[in-house]
């Protein structure tokens, strides 16, 4: 009798798991937008390396670059702007430190600050982490457009433009690849990113 209880109460739980089976996970091309920037909100530890082109005033000046980015930490590595070799950049939401090949190291609080006085970059370190995942900064408004295939086309924030020329898809999410951003009629940076490595999510 007792084995035959525990036969049924055995086959009562292999239906029940047969009734509701586990779902697949579903592709991240087919997540809406809302769902997709969710998962990449939580992506706090990531690097990605690549280019950045600067024209401004007229002036045009490209690198190579490499953003680690731990949390509220990031380390920008950046060399051929403007001739001046190297240039490493280190900061988090309490300051920045930039270091020039040969020179001293500067240190700001603000990061667009000391970019524009020492490199003569108008560049949003503050919400290209952030823009750079295909995401808008969480610290104001913003006008977005999407795609067809659910991903942000255009966003304007803080007096930029940003458009997602194209994106890696054989990522978890899909991640941008090529980055336009312009203010105005006399600023565009243009960031390529070759290779992403995002760590895995948190809970």
């Amino acid at each position: 009798m007792r084995h035959l209880l525990l036969s049924c109460l055995f086959a009562a739980l292999l239906a029940g798991c047969s009734a509701v089976p586990p779902q697949p996970p579903l592709d991240s091309l087919t997540r809406s937008w809302q769902e997709n920037a969710s998962w990449l909100q939580q992506q706090r530890r990531w690097e990605i390396k690549g280019k950045i082109g600067i024209r401004q005033d007229q002036q045009l000046t490209s690198a190579t670059l490499s953003w680690h980015q731990q949390y509220q930490d990031y380390q920008i590595f950046m060399s051929g702007p403007l001739g001046q070799g190297a240039v490493n950049i280190q900061g988090n939401d309490r300051g920045i430190v930039l270091k020039m090949s040969g020179e001293e190291s500067y240190y700001a609080t603000s990061p667009e600050l000391l970019l524009q006085q020492h490199l003569g970059w108008s560049l949003p370190l503050s919400s290209l982490d952030h823009w750079v995942k295909g995401l808008p900064s969480p610290d104001s408004p913003y006008r977005k457009k999407l795609n067809a295939g659910n991903l942000l086309d255009t966003l304007e924030q803080d007096s930029w433009k940003i458009n997602f020329r194209s994106y890696h898809t054989n990522m978890a999410v899909p991640l941008p690849k090529k980055i336009v951003l312009t203010r105005g009629e006399t600023l565009r940076v243009t960031l390529v990113v070759k290779e992403w490595n995002l760590s895995s999510a948190e809970g």
